[in-house]
């Protein structure tokens, strides 16, 4: 049977907390790295969903014509999988909601590009935060964009 031995010294024990420290810093930044930010406390208020709309560029109506909350479904199907593809080109992700209760928003806009019909801005929101959004049309040749105004459906 053989034995290891080794003798620590000050030089080696401050060597080896410096090693652990550099270790658990990398850890620590690797582990955030490409990790979504949560998003802002912008939807709790009729306030806050407006001028977050205002931001994206929507002058839309002061008051929503719509609310109403739903459960999202615990597993998205493949008509919530095609949606949730146009909510991660624009920084959102619906598959964290999955069996949860959503309010959604929905604002009239009123300076959507050669507009003859109704345009809705819709928000998507869960404990004050937005966590998807659209624009869209509900006629006969309707569309859904992104809050941008791109990547439609």
């Amino acid at each position: 049977m053989k034995m290891l031995t080794f003798r620590l010294t000050g030089k080696k024990i401050a060597i080896a907390a410096a090693a652990a420290a550099l270790i658990t810093a990398l850890i620590v930044h690797l582990s955030g790295t490409g990790m979504e930010k949560p998003p802002a406390d912008n939807g709790r208020t009729n306030e806050q969903r407006v001028a977050y709309l205002l931001e994206m560029g929507w002058d839309v109506a002061s008051e929503p014509v719509e609310q109403r909350e739903f459960l999202m479904p615990s597993e998205l199907d493949q008509t919530l999988i095609s949606y949730n593809e146009l909510q991660k080109k624009q920084g959102f992700d619906l598959a964290p909601y999955c069996g949860k209760l959503v309010t959604t928003y929905s604002y009239e806009v009123r300076n959507y590009r050669d507009a003859t019909d109704y345009i809705l801005a819709r928000l998507y929101v869960f404990d004050g935060k937005v966590i998807a959004g659209d624009i869209s049309s509900a006629t006969m040749n309707g569309f859904t964009y992104g809050l941008n105004g791109e990547s439609g459906l």
